[in-house]
């Protein structure tokens, strides 16, 4: 039966990976209020903002990039989402078409040296 879940309850059971949603419409004969379900929520292709990880710095609980502008680096904070293989998904902060500067992976020291 077609739905509209009116609320989510911000609240996980760690034992079963599930969550309370609450939803709404015409109930059919023999549903009522309250009754255990699963909900099939069917997904599409999304636009997701990405960055390289080596691009966010963590600061306390800060997330900080570097983003180009005028020709400087300009420290901006964002948020960030899922890790997708290496990147990291922006949820806000950035806009698409920025550029960011991208920290270079720090090279272990050559035994012997002085680096």
């Amino acid at each position: 039966m077609p739905g509209t879940i009116s609320e989510i309850v911000p609240e996980a059971q760690a034992a079963s990976r599930s969550f309370q949603v609450k939803v709404t419409g015409p109930c059919p004969t023999g549903i009522y209020s309250g009754m255990f379900g699963r909900i099939l929520i069917p997904l599409e292709d999304e636009d997701v903002l990405v960055v390289r990880a080596g691009a966010v710095r963590k600061v306390g609980q800060l997330e900080l990039v570097d983003v180009v502008e005028g020709g400087t680096a300009q420290r901006r904070s964002i948020r960030t989402g899922r890790t997708l293989d290496g990147d990291v998904e922006v949820l806000s902060g950035l806009r698409e078409g920025e550029q960011v500067v991208v920290q270079a992976a720090a090279r272990p020291a050559r035994e012997g040296s002085h680096e």
